[in-house]
């Protein structure tokens, strides 16, 4: 500050920013970007950043934090957004469909074929549940689906068809042995005949 210059009043923004909900905000954020970007073996980016120079001079933040400050800015918008999230959280399907009115055909048909594949995910398991399989048991009887109508397990088909590991998002295609390979389960429960 030059001398007989007026202190500068803190901005919107900075008051916001101090404030005692933004600053827990930041510090959880901020773990969760460590512990994913170490797990991801990436450069840890802060939840809010400053950067000077040409073409690239301004205040950068995380879509969560500058949801949060919009939120701040505007009670209307923090509503909508608290809304949204209540109907994701109970599981509202229509919110889904609503996504989806925006999304292209080929996204249209990736979700309707990824809603194919959970459906029948859901009896598979529903059928193992109700032949005792609990646990670890899971894993083992889809080893033993694909084994027996693909040659091979999880992790050698991935490995046989150059797919990324387990959890990786993929496109539907390469998950389509996946879909396939659940419709008939035999397995260890039942060959028993449980």
């Amino acid at each position: 500050m030059i001398s007989g210059e007026p202190p500068k009043l803190p901005t919107v923004r900075t008051k916001w920013r101090r404030g005692r909900m933004a600053s827990a905000l930041i510090i959880e954020l901020e773990k969760k970007i460590r512990i994913s970007s170490l797990k991801e073996n990436k450069t840890i980016i802060p939840a809010i950043y400053s950067k000077r120079g040409r073409g690239s001079t301004g205040t950068y933040a995380h879509p969560i934090i500058a949801a949060a400050y919009a939120g701040y800015l505007s009670p209307k918008l923090e509503l909508e957004v608290r809304e949204v999230w209540l109907r994701y959280r109970a599981g509202d399907a229509t919110l889904a469909d609503e996504i989806l009115e925006r999304a292209t055909a080929e996204e249209n048909r990736w979700a309707g074929a990824r809603a194919l594949s959970r459906s029948q995910r859901v009896t598979y398991t529903d059928t193992l549940k109700a032949h005792y399989v609990t646990g670890r048991g899971y894993m083992d009887c889809t080893e033993a689906v694909y084994l027996k109508l693909l040659g091979g397990k999880s992790y050698q088909l991935r490995e046989l068809r150059g797919l990324a590991p387990k959890g990786a998002g993929q496109p539907f295609g390469r998950r389509a042995f996946v879909r396939h390979g659940r419709r008939s389960p035999r397995c260890r429960a039942h060959r028993r005949g449980a």
